[in-house]
C-alpha cells in the first residue's frame, strides 16, 4: 500500500511538468494513432568520473531524439521515477513481476527503461610522441527494457544490450543541466556527446521498430 501511494503522488506531480505535449500529435499523417510512450528518467549504475549527471544528460538526449523521431507520443508518466525510487521501494524494471506500473492509472501504452551498465574512458599508457597513441577510449554499454501495459501483465517486448567503444581524441566542455541551447549543442558536438548521441540513435531505432511491431500485434 505504502509502495502504491508513493506511485501515485509521483503521477500527480508529474501532471504538472511543463513538457512538449502539446506540440505533439496524437496521430500520424495516415490517421493511425501513435504509440503512447512512457520514458523513465535513465538509471545510472556505471561508475565514471564525470563532472555532471550522466543520467540527467542521457534522458535529455534520449527524448530529444524519441521527440524528433515523431513516431511516438511521449507521455510524462513515470518521469519522476528515478534510481533512488526504484531501489527505495524496492522495485526494478527487470523483475519477473511489473504489475506495479499497472497500479498507476497513466494513459501510457509502452514503458521505457534504460540503464547505463558501464561508462569508463580508458586512457593509454604510452611514452610515445605521437599524438594518436594517447586517444583515449571510451566503453559504453546500454541496457534498454521496453514494456508493453496495454494488458493486465505488463508483457517485456524488447530487452537488450548494447556495447560500444568509441575513440575520445579530445574532451572540451561539459554538460549543463541549465545551459543554454548553445552549450548544450556545443557539448553534444564533442567526442563525448557525439558518442553518447550515437548510442542512443541506435537503442532509439531498436525501440522504435519493437513498438511499432507490438501495436500492430504481429508478435503476437
Amino acid at each position: 500500500m505504502k509502495k502504491s501511494l508513493y506511485l501515485i503522488l509521483l503521477l500527480l506531480i508529474s501532471c504538472n511538468k511543463t513538457s512538449n505535449s502539446s506540440e505533439q500529435v496524437l496521430f500520424h499523417d495516415d490517421g493511425l494513432a501513435k504509440p503512447k510512450l512512457a520514458v523513465v528518467k535513465v538509471i545510472d549504475n556505471s561508475s565514471h568520473n564525470l563532472e555532471w549527471d550522466l543520467s540527467t544528460e542521457l534522458t535529455d538526449f534520449l527524448v530529444e531524439q524519441l521527440f524528433s523521431s515523431s513516431r511516438f507520443y511521449l507521455t510524462d508518466d513515470f518521469h519522476l521515477i528515478g534510481s533512488n525510487q526504484l531501489k527505495s521501494m524496492e522495485l526494478s524494471p527487470y523483475s519477473d513481476d511489473m504489475r506495479w506500473l499497472l497500479e498507476m492509472n497513466s494513459s501510457s501504452e509502452f514503458v521505457l527503461f534504460t540503464e547505463i551498465l558501464n561508462h569508463h574512458i580508458e586512457t593509454p599508457i604510452s611514452t610515445s610522441y605521437n599524438p594518436l597513441s594517447h586517444i583515449k577510449t571510451l566503453h559504453l554499454s546500454l541496457r534498454i527494457c521496453v514494456l508493453d501495459i496495454r494488458r493486465q501483465s505488463p508483457k517485456v517486448i524488447l530487452q537488450e544490450t548494447i556495447n560500444k567503444t568509441y575513440s575520445i581524441p579530445f574532451a572540451f566542455g561539459k554538460y549543463e543541466e541549465d545551459g543554454s541551447p548553445l552549450t548544450k549543442n556545443t557539448f553534444a558536438l564533442s567526442p563525448i556527446g557525439i558518442a553518447h548521441k550515437s548510442i542512443l540513435s541506435e537503442a532509439t531505432k531498436e525501440i522504435e521498430d519493437y513498438i511499432l511491431i507490438a501495436q500492430s500485434n504481429m508478435y503476437e
